[in-house]
């Protein structure tokens, strides 16, 4: 499927969205607040107390700590998003429709605990992708899969809302339904949650920039009350 010109100018539609909204900006920054805040107390712990023990060369211990800190940062990243994805999933909406089209489901405490257990799934998926991408012929293949996990982590809430009732399997059908849009979608996303210091303000954008290419896929946009 070619990519859609609307989802193509999406990244920069978001990036506009976000600072023309103060509530949309404050709640798209404090998921990163609370991750580099976790993750900065948990690094400086677990040296003090782990790696910085280690007799090992200072080139290895520094990998570790490397290792360590990805995983931490893919999973609190992603369990700091939790409280705040219904409410800017929401105002997404509101400025794109002027009203919340696509309502979420009522929020239980197993959705916490999903979460948890996606976070360290994925936070170990891509160290594994790491390692492959280091393999010859594989690495290309590692890179577009990475891409489409990212896409779905970030896709994944809205279909909760607009697929409500769905299998696992129909989602996922869904998903690849646009094979191509999601692996550029994730590919992006990868791009500006691996830049440095850059990427814990932009946990936030990239839940924006993907409810914007789920809405703008989105011809028919039903009310949607879950039970």
């Amino acid at each position: 499927m070619p990519l859609n010109p609307k989802v193509v100018s999406a990244p920069k539609d978001s990036l506009k969205l976000m600072f023309q909204n103060k509530s949309l900006l404050l709640l798209a920054f404090l998921p990163g607040v609370i991750t580099i805040a976790i993750t900065s107390i948990a690094m400086i712990s677990i040296w003090d107390i782990w790696i910085a023990e280690l007799e090992w060369w200072f080139t290895a211990k520094f990998f570790v700590a490397a290792l360590t800190t990805l995983i931490l940062w893919l999973a609190v990243g992603n369990l700091a998003l939790v409280p705040f994805e219904d409410a800017i999933i929401n105002r997404v909406q509101e400025y794109t429709w002027g009203e919340v089209r696509i309502l979420a489901p009522k929020f239980h405490i197993s959705r916490i605990l999903k979460e948890i257990g996606y976070s360290l799934a994925v936070s170990v998926f891509f160290l594994i992708l790491v390692v492959l991408s280091a393999i010859p012929g594989i690495a290309l293949l590692s890179y577009i899969v990475a891409a489409w996990v990212t896409a779905w982590s970030f896709l994944a809430t809205f279909y909760a809302r607009s697929t409500f009732g769905a299998s696992a399997k129909d989602k996922i059908l869904l998903f690849f339904k646009n094979p191509i849009q999601n692996a550029a979608l994730g590919a992006f996303i990868n791009f500006i949650l691996f830049v440095p210091i850059v990427n814990v303000w932009l946990l936030g954008y990239a839940l924006i920039l993907a409810t914007l290419v789920h809405i703008r896929r989105t011809e028919e946009k039903p009310s949607t009350q879950p039970a």
